[in-house]
Order: structure tokens, then sequence, then C-alpha cells
């Protein structure tokens, strides 16, 4: 007998967490000194995007229509995004950086062809080095690394709630020590470092979602692509032009 979830979430409604949290994080990250509490907070909640975006990729990758479109979307997205990522990061295009730091749908491109190369192809000699070679290039975008393996436990253990829960919070703890040990090797406070983990408290979202879509508008399938890019231009602005 299947237990009630005490919290059902359907697709629509976790995106527009996901959605507001990123909002959060990006406003943090490019407008709020880091030694406030302010910081802390938006970025903690900011946690929440990457592992909700990494499920549902999981969740398109089985249930669309067509893999080759769903790809498209996101190749397409990364190359109109990386403008507006880099100017908002740098003030200019004239940067090494539009070539070598990427933004997350970039990484979300990827994680989609590595999940493709798992599940579709079969030749034990191909595989590895295709696997490889995505996985390496995840590591040019945000979350880097981390993104094809979330992709791929929420793909994998998507019928298995705690295994799930399990391998995600192991991989969420590695990424946490990576990504403090820098900042607390050079003398930042614990303190200011406490935001990531925010990567566990989205876990209780993670496991409310009920598997039903929510609203079937187009509206909801692609505003979160649009204001991914268009957050950047205006960040850009407020950074460098006001």
């Amino acid at each position: 007998m299947k237990t009630e979830r005490p919290l059902s979430l359907n697709r629509t409604v976790l995106k527009y967490i996901a959605l507001a949290a990123m909002l959060c994080d990006h406003y943090a990250f490019f407008m709020v000194p880091r030694q406030t509490l302010l910081y802390s907070i938006l970025r903690c909640f900011g946690r929440f995007t990457a592992p909700i975006m990494c499920m549902f990729l999981a969740e398109g990758f089985i249930h669309t229509s067509s893999h080759k479109k769903y790809a498209l979307r996101l190749g397409v997205f990364a190359l109109i995004t990386q403008i507006p990522w880099t100017l908002a990061l740098n003030g200019t295009l004239h940067t090494r950086r539009l070539f070598t730091d990427w933004n997350m749908i970039y990484t979300l491109f990827l994680s989609y062809l590595f999940l493709y190369v798992c599940r579709y192809v079969n030749d034990l000699r191909i595989r590895p080095l295709l696997l490889a070679g995505l996985f390496s290039l995840t590591y040019f975008g945000d979350w880097g690394l981390y993104a094809p393996i979330f992709v791929y436990i929420f793909y994998r253990f998507r019928d298995d709630s705690r295994k799930k829960s399990f391998f995600y919070t192991a991989v969420a703890a590695i990424s946490v020590i990576d990504s403090v040990s820098t900042p607390l090797g050079n003398g930042y406070p614990l303190r200011l470092c406490l935001w990531t983990s925010g990567v566990f408290l989205v876990i209780p979202l993670l496991l409310s979602y009920n598997g039903k879509k929510g609203s079937s508008h187009p509206f909801h399938k692609w505003i979160f692509y649009v204001v991914y890019a268009a957050q950047f231009y205006v960040f850009y602005y407020l950074r460098f032009r006001v």
C-alpha cells in the first residue's frame, strides 16, 4: 500500500518555486554584499533551483515525445543565454569566459545528452568515451560535474524514493564540501558558507513531487527559459550601466 505524501506538488508548482529561487539566488549573487544575512538567506533558497530542474530534466527525458526537439530547445537556449550571462558576470563580451564559463542551461543540455547516451548507446566501446566526454564538458558550466549526476540519480531511481534520497544527499554533500573548501581554506568564516546547505533543504520538495504535470498551457513551458535569459540583461544593466 502506498503512503500518502504529507505534501503533494505538481510540476507546474515546483517549476515556479524553482523560478523564484533562481531569481533570489542571482539577485543575491550579483547585487547583495556577501557578508550580509540577506545574501545567505537568498542564496540558501537559491540552492533549490538546480536540483528541481535536474529532476524535471529526467522527467522530461522519460515523457518527451521527441528527444531531438527537447535537446535542440536546450541547446538553442544555452547559446541564447550565454551572451547575457557573460555580460552580467563581466560587463563585457571581450573575455575568454564567453567560451569557458557557461550557463546552467548549457549544463542541462549536456546532462540530457549524457542521459541519452546512457539509455540508447549500447556499444561498450563507444559509450564510455561519449559519457566521459560529455561529463567533462559540463565542468565549464554552472553546476558542472554535479548536474549530470543529479539527473542520472533522478532518472535511475525515479521510482525508489529511499535510494533517490540517499544518493542525492551523498552527492549533494560532496558538492557542498567542494564549494566551501576553497573559501574556508582562505580564511572565510564558516557562518558565511552555511547557505550552501540549501541543497539539503530542498529534499522535502523533491519528494513532494506527485508525478503530475499540472497546467498544460505553453506559457508554463517557456517561461523558465525566457526569464532565465532575460534576467541576466537586467543584472548586467544594474551592475554596469546604472
